[in-house]
Order: C-alpha cells, then sequence, then structure tokens
C-alpha cells in the first residue's frame, strides 16, 4: 500500500470517533467501557479481541499490557449464585518488543504501519498532493498513530496479536455461559471493557444487501446499504467479468467513504475504474476483526457509458439599473443542443426555470424580474439529453430597505425561568432571519441574546427566576438577506412569576387613646406588589396568634387601626404580614406589646343629700360604689372665688361637715381616687343648703 493510501485512510479515520473496535456493537456494561471487548465463537474456542478507546487508554495498555478475567455465570442453562472466577492471563499481554516485529514486517505491510505508529520517533507520511497534506495536518500525530495502528489490527490478526489486543481461550464448556472482562492494571482498575459470551453462540455476519451500480466515463459507483448493526470492520469489494469469477479489487479491505461524516448514513459506496470494454460484474463481502467474511451479496454488472463532457461556466452577471439582471456564460464542447437558464433564493435550491431551449450559440440571458437575492444557473444539455450543470453564481440586488418590525410579540416565564417569546412571522420574501432582544426595564438599553438570526418566529432561553424585577421586557428586529435591520417592535412586557415573598411591615409603637382603645400602626413593606396587610393580637396568657383585621394599603405610608376588643389590665402582643398579589405571606413584623391602662374616667360620685344642722354647720352625704376606690377628695368654691380643695376623705367615708354662715354661698364638687392611679369624672355641683 502506497503513503497516499495511509493519508486517506488516515482522513477517513480522523472523522469517525473512536475509531476501531469502538465503532462497533458491543454489549458491554454501560457508563465502564474505556475498553470495547468483542468475541467469536470457533467450535471449541472463543476469540476475544479488544482495543481502547482514546490515545490515552492505547498509551497506558502500550506500557502496562492488559489482563484478562473470565467468570462462568451460567451452566446448563441455570445461573450461578456464585460467578466462578478465573485469570487467564498469568502476566499481562503486553505489545511486543521493537525487535519482535522485525520479522512480521517482512510479511505484512500493517505491521510496519503499526511498529512506525508505536515505536516510530516521527510519524508524518510524505505525500505529493497537497489537497490530501492540507486535510491530514489537521489531525494530531497521536490521533494518526492511535487510529492507524488500531486500524492495522483491524485488518491483521497478526497485527491484533503484536500489539496485545487479542487472546484465544480454549478452556470451555458449551453448556456455559461467560462473562470477560478485560483491564489495563491501574490503581483504580477503571479502565476496562466487558463482553457477554455464551460458549454455543454460532459465527452470524449480516449480508450486505441494495447493492446498485453505475458506469459512465470508465468508473463503476457502487453503493450498498449500510447494516444498523454492524460489525464489519471494513468490505471486501469483488469484480468480474464473466460473472463466474470474481477478484479483489484491492488487496486490503475498503473503508467506504460517505457523503456525510454521520454514522446514520444510508449507504456504502465506492468507486472502482474499468479498463476493459463489456460488461462488468460486482458484489460485496462483510469483513470481521477476526478476518471472517460474509456471503457475498447479490451480483450487480454495468455497461461502461462513454460521453462527452461539457463545461459550462458563467462569467458575468450583472444589474446596471438594479432592475435587470444580464448573465453571459462560457461554454466548452461541441455536443450542446441548447441551454436553459435558472434561478433560485439559494445556491441549494430550489431552482426555477427562467428560460429553456436557448439557441446553443447564445452566451447572454437578461433576466428582466429579478429578485433582491439571486443564485443563477446555466445548463447545457446535448444530444442525448444529458444535462451540465454550471455553478451558482451569487447576484444580490441594492436594497436599502428594511422589513418591517416583527408583530405580535408575547412571552411567557415559568418558576425556572424558562423564557419562550413569539410572533407573527413577516411576509417579505427576502426575509433572512430575527435577532431578539431583552432589557430589564423600559428604560434601560437593550441587549442582543441572540449569537446568530433566528429563522422561526419563537425563540426560547433561560434568566434567574429570582431576580427582583417585576417584568422581563423583549423586542425584536427583522434582518433581510442584504443585512438590513427593521427598526425594534413594540416592547413585550414578560411578567416574571413571582417567587419571592414581600418585605415585611414595620410595628410601630402602640398606645392607648382617650376612649380606651389600644392604637396599632405599623410602616407598609417596601415591596410594590402588596395588596393586603393582616394585623394579628397575642394575649399575654394566650399561645396562639388572632387575626385581628385586614387592610388594604393605602398611598400612607403608615397603617392604623384601632383595638376596642382589650380588657384593662392586660398584656398584649401586636404583629402584621404582608400578603402580595401572588398570595405570598411575608416573614413576621417584629411584635410590639401593650398593657391597656385605660385613661378612660370613672363614674361621677352621686351626691346623697345636704342638711343644715344649725345656723353655722351643715352636713353632706354622697354614695359611691366602684370598686379599687382609694379616697376622695372635695372642692370648695366659695362665692366667686376659684375651687380648691377643701376636705380629703378615706375609701370608706360617705360623709362630711363643714361651717357655712346662713346666706354664705358655697358649691362642692367631689372626685373619687382609685388604686391604680385613675380618678372619676368631678360630680356635679352641690349647693350648701
Amino acid at each position: 500500500m502506497t503513503n497516499a493510501r495511509f493519508i486517506f485512510l488516515l482522513t477517513v479515520l480522523a472523522n469517525i470517533p473512536n475509531y476501531g473496535l469502538a465503532v462497533i456493537h458491543t454489549d458491554s456494561i454501560p457508563g465502564t467501557e474505556k475498553i470495547q471487548l468483542q468475541s467469536k465463537v470457533d467450535g471449541k474456542a472463543i476469540h476475544l479481541r479488544w482495543a481502547p478507546v482514546d490515545y490515552q487508554f492505547w498509551r497506558e495498555g502500550l506500557s502496562k499490557g492488559y489482563v484478562l478475567n473470565r467468570y462462568v455465570i451460567a451452566r446448563d442453562g441455570l445461573l450461578l449464585s456464585q460467578p466462578e472466577f478465573k485469570t487467564l492471563t498469568e502476566f499481562p499481554i503486553r505489545v511486543l518488543e521493537e525487535n519482535q516485529w522485525e520479522p512480521l514486517v517482512k510479511d505484512n505491510k500493517f505491521s510496519a504501519i503499526a511498529a512506525q505508529a508505536i515505536f516510530g520517533e516521527d510519524f508524518k507520511i510524505d505525500l505529493g498532493r497537497a489537497d490530501v497534506i492540507s486535510i491530514a495536518d489537521k489531525i494530531s500525530e497521536n490521533n494518526q498513530r492511535f487510529y492507524l495502528a488500531l486500524y492495522c489490527a483491524d485488518i491483521s490478526i497478526a497485527v491484533a496479536k503484536a500489539q496485545g489486543l487479542y487472546f484465544i481461550d480454549t478452556l470451555i464448556n458449551e453448556n456455559e455461559k461467560y462473562l470477560y472482562k478485560v483491564l489495563i492494571p491501574h490503581e483504580t482498575d477503571t479502565i476496562q471493557g466487558f463482553q457477554y459470551v455464551e460458549a454455543s453462540d454460532s459465527v452470524y455476519l449480516e449480508t450486505p444487501s441494495g447493492l446498485e451500480v453505475s458506469c459512465q466515463n470508465s468508473l463503476a459507483n457502487l453503493r450498498w446499504n449500510r447494516p444498523v448493526m454492524t460489525s464489519y470492520s471494513g468490505y471486501v469489494v469483488e469484480r468480474s467479468f464473466d460473472k463466474v469469477s470474481f477478484t479483489s479489487i484491492s488487496d486490503t479491505p475498503v473503508l467506504t467513504v460517505s457523503p456525510s461524516n454521520e454514522f446514520s448514513t444510508r449507504f456504502e459506496y465506492v468507486v472502482d475504474s474499468i479498463r476493459t470494454p463489456g460488461e462488468t460484474f460486482y458484489r460485496v463481502r462483510g469483513r470481521s476483526i477476526f478476518g471472517d467474511l460474509s456471503r457475498p451479496s447479490e451480483i450487480r454488472g454495468c455497461v461502461n457509458q462513454r460521453s462527452e463532457s461539457i463545461y459550462v461556466t458563467i462569467g458575468d452577471a450583472m444589474s446596471i439599473d438594479n432592475r435587470s439582471v444580464q448573465l453571459s456564460w462560457d461554454c466548452v464542447g461541441d455536443s450542446v443542443k441548447n441551454f436553459i437558464v435558472e434561478r433560485a433564493l439559494t445556491d441549494k435550491g430550489p431552482y426555477r426555470l427562467l428560460s429553456g431551449g436557448l439557441p446553443k450559440n447564445q452566451r447572454t440571458y437578461i433576466d428582466q424580474h429579478p429578485d433582491h437575492v439571486n443564485y443563477y444557473r446555466v445548463s447545457a444539455i446535448n444530444s442525448s439529453g444529458t444535462v451540465f450543470r454550471s455553478e451558482a453564481f451569487f447576484l444580490p440586488l441594492i436594497d436599502s430597505v428594511p422589513p418591517l418590525p416583527p408583530l405580535h410579540l408575547k412571552g411567557a416565564i415559568d418558576n425556572y425561568g424558562n423564557v419562550k417569546v413569539s410572533w407573527t412571522l413577516n411576509s417579505e420574501p427576502d426575509l433572512f432571519g430575527y435577532r431578539v432582544y431583552i432589557a430589564n426595564n423600559r428604560l434601560e438599553e437593550m441587549t442582543q441574546i441572540t449569537s446568530r438570526p433566528v429563522i422561526d418566529s419563537s425563540f426560547a432561553f433561560l434568566v434567574n427566576p429570582r431576580l427582583l424585577n417585576d417584568s422581563l421586557y423583549v423586542a425584536v428586529i427583522s434582518v433581510d438577506n442584504n443585512q438590513n435591520e427593521s427598526p425594534l417592535s413594540a416592547l413585550c412586557p414578560v411578567a416574571f412569576p413571582d417567587l419571592i415573598p414581600p418585605s415585611a411591615p414595620t410595628m410601630l409603637p402602640a398606645r392607648i387613646d382617650s376612649l380606651g382603645r389600644v392604637v396599632v400602626s405599623f410602616i407598609r413593606s417596601s415591596s410594590k406588589d402588596v395588596v393586603s396587610y393582616e394585623v394579628y393580637r397575642q394575649v399575654s396568657a394566650a399561645s396562639h396568634w388572632t387575626r385581628v383585621t385586614n387592610l388594604k394599603p393605602t398611598t400612607s405610608d403608615t397603617c392604623v387601626i384601632l383595638d376596642s376588643n382589650i380588657r384593662e389590665e392586660v398584656l398584649v402582643f401586636y404583629t402584621a404580614i404582608s400578603i402580595d398579589k401572588a398570595g405570598l405571606e411575608s416573614l413576621q413584623a417584629y411584635p410590639i406589646q401593650i398593657k391597656n391602662i385605660s385613661l378612660k374616667l370613672k363614674p361621677p360620685v352621686e351626691w346623697a343629700n345636704a342638711s343644715r344642722l344649725d345656723a353655722e354647720k351643715v352636713r353632706i352625704v354622697w354614695r359611691y360604689n366602684e370598686a379599687g376606690v382609694r379616697g376622695f377628695k372635695v372642692y370648695k368654691k366659695i362665692g366667686g372665688s376659684i375651687s380648691q380643695i377643701f376636705k380629703t376623705a378615706d375609701s370608706t367615708t360617705r360623709e362630711i361637715y363643714d361651717s357655712v354662715s346662713e346666706g354664705q354661698k358655697c358649691e362642692y364638687q367631689i372626685l373619687a381616687l382609685f388604686d391604680n392611679g385613675k380618678t372619676s369624672s368631678l360630680s356635679e355641683v352641690l349647693l350648701a343648703p
């Protein structure tokens, strides 16, 4: 195999993740396979092949070797209660020393490649084709070593054994089932792989199907179905001229190249050159990593069709008045019958026919009604009806008119901060996409959050749902193919879900008014979405809070309630909470306390009677039955003088005597004094008799 072939294989393998056994389906234990392990039952032996999944583990295996363990997990169809363990390798299986590769290199060219990958100081392959080199240079040297060494092991069992990647277990019984584990000796023993095998399994390789062959210009294009669950390491493509004797088209298995690097591509492709006239027949076999070949596919043949090539190139396209476009093209080929001109909005199409059947000597065409964005294609048709197309030619017209801004924006935010906004699609035919902007408030400068234009009429993104904003503001602009931008759309407020409780109000000291009511006041919450406050009371002897009232917020900074349902001389606590429009409640405000000492005056003392005992002396009697009386004060006013304290009496006294001359004008009032410091109101005025 030439160096060019090696580089070609390298560029193919570089686009296949974890090449080698890693691309082959296994029944390994999920999440632990740093080594891929496969098996094949052959008579009374089980062949085992493994490979690390990346360069790092490959180097570990080259350095430390591999240990192979086996567990007998079932016998005669019954699971064993305790699997039987056996180490199949007395010493780790290691790669051969460098000098031991020399005999292999002489007889096996893949050994030379693998040895160079493992032991070579420099791993660069010289090649004279600059385009291939540019591809190969993108691949790191380490990956080149890793991919090519494992590829050679897949092609050659001898190379696999030399790399320490192959083992044959002959100590098996047909009535047993095994679990094999291969590992690289390591502190954690986590570099390992697994494979479940039944000793009675038989080898089956799926036969390639759907082979199609087409021939033209001395090239045969082969295509066949890619198996869904393939275990092929390559394919053997065989050719025959008599449909009986088949020989391989190459001395190595074919690693096919697909139009897509995705593994889900449905087909495999190969191109073969034909140097003999007449009909050529092909068939395909799959090849496993153990060197086994599948049954051949169906046979398909083709007859080489030679045709003259025609080359069409659009040389120029221009618009003088920005209303029409003139195309000119060149054509190489003598069998042109006519030309057709097509136009599309993208280079991929779909293309719309502008003119067909143009004379073979015509080389220009004028498009009278171009779009703002134009991709032109000119095709030549020969006498047999074969179409030869030019490459697409891009010509945009000058477009300075921006699209309209999007309309009907709406959005929503869920409790996890997922935001989705949508709008009505624009109708402009040259629309390129949309850009989405956000702001935390109406006055803030908008920030673009889309890294590339959005094609759909909706966009989703993530924000912190616990931001203190009430709403997020979203706007969208439209962008056309010439990058003309519309003005911002109307701002769309998107309300945050309310996840943050409001702040608590602040209680102010309570007081007792003149009517004996408790005046409770508090400073309202700083949260703007509060819809009500609830005030609670707790009597010192009770263990629970009782709701007193529910208040709606006002424009005032202070809220006040009056509580008249409190017994005197009782210690009472008050607190309040805020409730927002989402029904979330604040923490309880720090409680205040007050003892209800009523300032209301006790009932006045009632006069019983007043009588004159003689010309100089009068007797005054009163009655009073209120509890807690400490004593009485009697006030006396003579004529137009000021009323003054005349006498004091203890709580048991209900009468006094006074010296009053006949005809002297004296007025009396009395006040009761109580133990708690309260007083009664002044009695009515009593005139001396």
